[in-house]
């Protein structure tokens, strides 16, 4: 193959050598890669008025330096916009993992995979490469679907099974009487789900964080229900003392105690500030007759930002179902 210079410089006719140069801008125009049309036909007409040129008295010389510089043009406009749609497809990818992570708690298998398709997708460079990671998106998404109706199964459960032993217990509706938890004197479920109508402060975003707190049952099944009491207790202070004056907490059921705050910061900021304050270390003596027990308190938690009240409620249940099996932990 021979550089366009060495094509102009050989023997032949000027005709001859205009009207190959004339063939050769026609040929670049078709074959060129129409990306976005308006920038597509602006390129056509320059190579257009380029063909004119020639006929004009343009020397094929002077016409393949202008080619090349207007080449380079289009693609360097075509780069720009491909990393631009490249940057968009980042950008729906972490929404859609933002919104799954919202809907069905932020551990949960779906959002690990859609955080790891994003991270290959910044290492894709093939059309074939986009198309497996279109095959491994809709195989995440049907596996969401599936968990999220495994989650609301087990929530159904949950409340059905929650709803018996209330009303098998008649001294919890009367110790409940006044809407407060006596164990950890925190407002209860009912008062969570009334509180959550409330208007919000102008300016800032309402957020439910879902804490769960680890290895009660065993607690209660080895030490006694008393010292799970105290550990619930124990964590409920803690909260209260961690988060601002003018944020909410609630027992909700069983282990879980629930917390609403406003903030004018984004949900991602607030996941950070939860994070920071789970991380921190939280432990409780037991006196057990003549010995003491260190055990320490742990919760597993979620975060999202409240749209509407009964998708909230089904949220908080389905979270605490999802952690059953770190009772025994």
């Amino acid at each position: 193959m021979v550089s366009i210079k060495e094509f102009l410089n050989r023997a032949d006719s000027q005709v001859t050598v205009r009207d190959a140069v004339s063939s050769l801008i026609e040929k670049i125009g078709s074959s060129a890669v129409a990306v976005d049309q308006r920038d597509y036909a602006a390129f056509l007409a320059d190579l257009e008025r380029i063909r004119a040129g020639l006929t004009a008295g343009l020397t094929p010389q002077a016409a393949t330096i202008v080619i090349d510089s207007t080449m380079q043009t289009y693609n360097g406009g075509v780069t720009r916009l491909v990393r631009k749609q490249a940057g968009e497809m980042q950008s729906i990818i972490g929404m859609m993992a933002e919104t799954v992570a919202q809907i069905g708690g932020e551990n949960t298998r779906s959002v690990q995979r859609l955080q790891e398709i994003g991270d290959e997708f910044k290492r894709a460079d093939a059309i074939t490469d986009l198309q497996g990671l279109r095959g491994h998106l809709s195989e995440c998404l049907r596996g969401f679907r599936e968990e999220v109706l495994r989650q609301k199964e087990q929530a159904d459960i949950l409340i059905a099974g929650l709803r018996k032993q209330i009303e098998s217990t008649p001294v919890f509706s009367a110790e409940m009487r006044d809407g407060r938890d006596p164990t950890t004197e925190l407002a209860g479920k009912e008062a969570c789900l009334k509180a959550m109508q409330d208007p919000v402060a102008a300016g800032k975003r309402r957020y439910v964080v879902t804490m769960s707190v680890n290895r009660i049952q065993s607690i209660n099944a080895r030490f006694g229900h008393a010292a799970g009491d105290r550990i619930l207790r124990v964590f409920g202070d803690f909260i209260t003392h961690q988060l601002d004056p003018a944020d909410r907490i609630f027992r909700w059921t069983g282990p879980a105690v629930v917390a609403m705050i406003e903030r004018t910061e984004t949900l991602d900021r607030v996941r950070d500030q939860i994070r920071r304050i789970m991380d921190m270390r939280v432990d409780e003596n037991l006196e057990l007759g003549d010995r003491s027990v260190l055990i320490p308190i742990s919760a597993a938690w979620s975060v999202f930002q409240l749209l509407s009240i009964t998708t909230a409620e089904r949220q908080i249940q389905a979270f605490i179902a999802s952690q059953g099996n770190r009772e025994f932990v």
